[in-house]
């Protein structure tokens, strides 16, 4: 059927969704090859499997036998338009032609299942596959996943074996095409598909179309960012580190790529309500939010290679969720770890979370159901300087937001543990402010005027009504807290930081940056550079990582970054949790820098050789200027391609370690050196001299076990010894043994330029051997040429292997007409027959 995708004319019939015929048990196989015109080849670990023009064949045993399927005993149909196996199944798809106004439209006939080598089939008819243009060219099988190439009809796929199908739309675009049945758009149009589950956490579609080859990327929960409801933000040398509510994510290439870990992975729980990290040292806590329970910390002393668990009292168990998790240094570079733990209080860890204490803040009032005491926010600095750990005469102080103020706590250095004054800041006094500080920051910078230069110290607070109490806003005290000035009044803000005297607010109506030289706060558009991505729903945290002063901004729908934080500017990251939708889809064309020879990729197969990936595309011109039909290879996934050929069709590839073999227009090709060179294989029976012309059409190509098998127009073939020498198969119509000296031509009628091998085909039996002629005159009887003169044959057996070329004996090819032939061999008997040349 792949010869029809020239020219392709759709007769639109909608039928329903995809339909499923009851499991059929069939009669007895057909045991002959079907036909010599084959199109695909495919191994099921015990039978080689043809499809041809006339229905399924499949041998076990090298050729010598054979098992065929075709309407009459299972298949929909008898013409095969591909075939693939996969999770035990073979599939078949089944497709038919009809006449419109003169031009014969290739039509799609639905799938024909088999998993116990064609005893019986189970049959499905999806709208996409069965219908006129609408037909399968191409088939891919990985683990209960079907994936199918149907022209108009799309890419589809089934992850229920069959049962029900699924367009796969490579943009809003090819879905409205789709749906309004323009059929127009050209990389809707698809023709070819491969599956290549050999990447780590993620599998890629490649999907042929006729605009290209699209690359599906399908990345696995464990490979990408674990959610995009975003939590927190931690930083960790190279690494970043993302908290979210089904799991924590970790990205070493600044958000690139993620892989992501689970309470399957040793975390305390999927929800992580709380990160940070320091040195070789990261820490998160987990959270179930069905129970409103905290689930204690899990931390990774080697970038989260292995977890190790840590169970507080104060941070395990109901009200008691741990909200922020600060990481400081003391004098002698060893790590304090502070947890607000809401109603289990401010606890730290001296030891890296292997044990804990509890920090009491107001030793008269100690009851967890004080608001004073539900820690919820935290932030550190030191008196004189920004460098850590702290030193000489230096203090250290942590900032503690809780439901009823704000705590600020004194750590002189040197460090010797001992919080020396804990004291309160009360806001229940201020307009507009509220009793809980949900965000909390601090930050210096030095200020000059004439001669003098200041260090000014500032404090951010972003408060919240407690108990229904107090209002929404943010506060700033430049006075170690004695006065402070509201601002922001009247949203909610999550988060806050800042960026040397900036300050950064992630608010739920998005993210804001403070001005001071007015004393406002500017909206921040979060946008990429095309802006078809825009952030601008709840902003949750925030994160400026010095080392490469990058701006990180978490919201409810995803994550976005930048080195600016304007407008445009920002890579932004939404995760698809869709295990079926693709997470990616990167397109190959001719018109790309290092692309492909034409748009119309026609094939796709992926070998791997000697640790390297090397992807096989066929893609064919579509028209326009610049294109042309050619073999493709790319080495870096498809970002650059290679051509390798030009000026052929090529249908189908397969892999023998570095050889490639390309079934084409003009016979089977093979390379050894990745396209640096390509032999045309001459195919010739070793035992019998039957050949399968040079120049005859190959459409389809595999190996079973070693064994590589071709299918083309003319018979099909295979070779044990890597393409030196081979066996031909070929199947004609008998003649019956008491029939007596019979003769009769193929095809009929016949074509030097499109019969296979441009050549005519005699089938003669003789009851007795002897030395045979044949003899081929016109209408005139004539003698127009003599194909053979002379050559010994066996009596009593069917002989099939001669031919004619169309050509007289100049060498020309012969006008269009009728011909008649005469076999005749030395021991007295003949047989006549005709001959219709067409052009």
């Amino acid at each position: 059927m792949k010869r029809f995708y020239f020219f392709m004319i759709l007769i639109l019939i909608f039928a329903g969704s995809a339909n499923s015929i009851p499991l059929s048990f069939l009669d007895d196989p057909i045991i002959k090859l079907l036909a010599n015109s084959g199109v695909d080849v495919v191994y099921d670990g015990t039978y080689v499997w043809i499809g041809t023009s006339k229905g399924l064949s499949g041998t076990d045993n090298g050729g010598m036998d054979w098992r065929s399927y075709d309407s009459t005993n299972g298949l929909l149909t008898d013409e095969i338009s591909a075939m693939a196996y996969g999770s035990g199944q073979l599939w078949v798809a089944n497709s038919s032609s009809i006449v419109s106004q003169g031009v014969s439209v290739p039509v799609g006939e639905g799938f024909s299942v088999t998993s116990n080598f064609g005893d019986n089939f189970q049959t499905y008819t999806p709208f996409q596959a069965s219908s006129p243009g609408m037909l399968c060219y191409d088939l891919d099988v990985l683990d209960s996943v079907v994936y199918a190439a149907c022209f108009y009809g799309g890419l589809i796929y089934s992850t229920d074996d069959g049962l029900t199908w699924e367009n796969l739309y490579p943009d809003t675009l090819a879905e409205q095409d789709f749906l309004d049945s323009t059929f127009s758009y050209f990389n809707n149009r698809f023709f070819s598909v491969h599956i290549d589950g050999n990447y780590e956490d993620t599998v890629v579609v490649w999907a042929g179309s006729a605009a290209g080859m699209n690359q599906f990327q399908f990345i696995d929960i464990p490979g990408k960012l674990a959610s995009n409801n975003i939590i927190d933000f931690a930083v960790q040398d190279d690494y970043l580190w993302v908290a979210t509510d089904l799991g924590l994510s970790r990205s070493e290439n600044n958000g690139v790529s993620y892989g992501s870990y689970f309470e399957s992975d040793g975390l305390t729980a999927d929800y992580t309500s709380a990160s940070a990290a320091r040195g070789d040292f990261v820490i998160c806590a987990g959270y179930d939010p069905d129970f409103s329970e905290s689930q204690g910390f899990a931390y990774s002393a080697d970038f989260g290679e292995t977890w190790i668990q840590s169970l507080p009292v104060e941070a395990v168990g109901a009200g008691k969720k741990v909200e922020d998790i600060l990481i400081t240094l003391d004098d002698n570079g060893s790590r304090s770890i502070w947890a607000a733990c809401t109603e289990g209080g401010l606890i730290r860890s001296q030891d890296d979370s292997q044990t804990w204490e509890k920090i009491t803040l107001n030793a008269a009032e100690t009851s967890p159901d004080s608001s004073f005491n539900q820690i919820l926010s935290l932030a550190s600095f030191y008196s004189l300087s920004d460098q850590e750990p702290c030193t000489g005469d230096d203090t250290l102080y942590v900032l503690a937001g809780s439901a009823g103020g704000l705590w600020k706590l004194e750590i002189p250095c040197p460090f010797d543990g001992a919080v020396m004054n804990a004291e309160l800041f009360r806001f229940d006094g201020i307009e507009n402010a509220g009793l809980a500080v949900e965000a909390v920051g601090a930050n210096f910078w030095e200020e000059e005027e004439g001669d003098v230069v200041d260090t000014i110290y500032e404090w951010a607070m972003a408060t919240r009504p407690y108990d229904g109490q107090g209002g929404l806003a943010v506060l700033l005290s430049q006075d170690f807290g004695q006065t402070w000035t509201t601002t922001f009044v009247g949203e909610t803000v999550n988060d806050l930081i800042y960026t040397d005297f900036t300050i950064w607010l992630a608010s739920r109506n998005g993210l804001q940056r403070y001005n001071r030289l007015n004393a406002t706060w500017i909206p921040v558009e979060v946008s990429d550079a095309q802006e078809e991505t825009i952030i601008d729903t709840t902003m949750t945290s925030l994160l400026f990582n010095d080392i490469d002063s990058l701006f990180w901004v978490g919201s409810v729908e995803g994550l976005a970054s930048s080195g600016s934080a304007l407008p445009g500017l920002w890579s932004i990251d939404t995760v698809n949790l869709d295990q079926t939708k693709f997470d990616h889809n990167i397109r190959a064309t001719s018109g790309d820098e290092e692309g492909l020879s034409g748009n119309f990729a026609v094939s796709v197969e992926v070998q791997y050789y000697d640790g390297q990936r090397y992807v096989w595309v066929a893609g064919n011109s579509t028209g326009l200027l610049g294109e042309s039909n050619g073999i493709n290879v790319s080495t870096d996934n498809g970002r650059t391609w290679k051509i390798a050929l030009t000026g052929i069709n090529t249908w189908n590839f397969a892999f023998d370690g570095a050889d490639v073999y390309a079934a084409t227009s003009i016979g089977l090709l093979r390379t050894s050196d990745f396209g640096e060179t390509w032999d045309t294989l001459e195919l010739v029976d070793a035992a019998t001299g039957e050949r399968i012309y040079e120049g005859t059409e190959f459409f389809g190509v595999g190996l079973a076990d070693g064994v590589i098998w071709a299918a083309s127009n003319d018979g099909m073939a295979k070779s044990t010894d890597g393409g030196e020498s081979w066996a031909v198969y070929r199947t004609f119509e008998d003649i019956p043994e008491d029939a007596g000296p019979t003769a009769y031509a193929s095809p009929v009628p016949s074509s030097p330029f499109v019969s296979p091998g441009g050549r005519v085909k005699f089938h003669y039996r003789f009851d007795q051997s002897g030395s045979v002629t044949i003899k081929v005159y016109d209408f005139a009887m004539d003698l127009v040429a003599t194909p053979l003169d002379g050559e010994q044959r066996e009596g009593g057996v069917q002989h099939d292997g001669d031919s004619w070329d169309m050509r007289n004996g100049n060498g020309d090819i012969v006008a269009t007409g009728p011909y008649y032939f005469k076999v005749e061999n030395s021991s007295g008997e003949e047989a006549w027959g005709k001959i219709m040349v067409i052009p």
